[in-house]
């Protein structure tokens, strides 16, 4: 009997492989292959997701929002391992906040990775697939619009989302710490005069 335990850092999901590929008996250390081959079994684990955001500054934040739905035997899938015609339900909102130096990191941990459809003896168990999007939350960066899910591939976390600046945003949108004064001039209607609370040395 081999004892075997998750790793508490892993994605998890629905009829995850307990053993990689090329698992089994090694006679001998130099031996490239095995002697007997591993048959492996599936679990169900929990899923793990854990989120982080690059490019932020200290102080800034990204909201993103976790999704699920069903995964059936017969669904037509695409090139990723989606279910083409899924039903996504709202899971959760979560937060990254930049604090310190590092790239900020937030853990989502024990979300469920099967569910029971029909009652009696028509009862299934299916399985659950997460998508994970960056909400519109950030005005001076432009958000990564593409999903990523928990599929058969990712193994390991996390789940990264990169942070593209959006050049001159000071210039055409003003921060919140900013004030802003309407000076009254001779033959000018309006000008604009900007005092930020913060010192600016940008």
């Amino acid at each position: 009997m081999i004892p075997i335990k998750m790793n508490p850092d892993a994605v998890g999901g629905p009829n995850v492989d307990t053993n990689g590929e090329g698992s089994g008996i090694f006679v001998n250390d130099t031996d490239e292959k095995p002697t007997i081959d591993f048959i492996s079994p599936t679990v169900s684990l929990p899923v793990n997701i854990y989120l982080t955001k690059t490019g932020l500054r200290k102080g800034e934040s990204a909201k993103f929002k976790i999704e699920r739905a069903p995964i059936h035997e017969n669904d037509e899938l695409d090139e990723d391992g989606v279910p083409v015609n899924a039903s996504w339900s709202y899971v959760s909102s979560v937060f990254v906040t930049k604090s310190t130096d590092a790239d900020p990191l937030v853990k989502v941990r024990g979300l469920p990775a099967t569910t029971t459809e029909g009652t009696g003896e028509a009862a299934v168990q299916v399985g659950y697939i997460y998508k994970i999007t960056e909400e519109d939350w950030s005005w001076s960066y432009q958000r990564d619009e593409t999903p990523q899910y928990t599929v058969t591939s990712k193994v390991d976390n996390p789940f990264t989302f990169n942070n593209t600046k959006i050049l001159g945003i000071e210039q055409k949108v003003r921060h919140a710490e900013s004030k802003v004064t309407n000076l009254i001039k001779p033959g000018i209607t309006k000008h604009e005069k900007y005092d930020d609370s913060k010192v600016n040395n940008r």
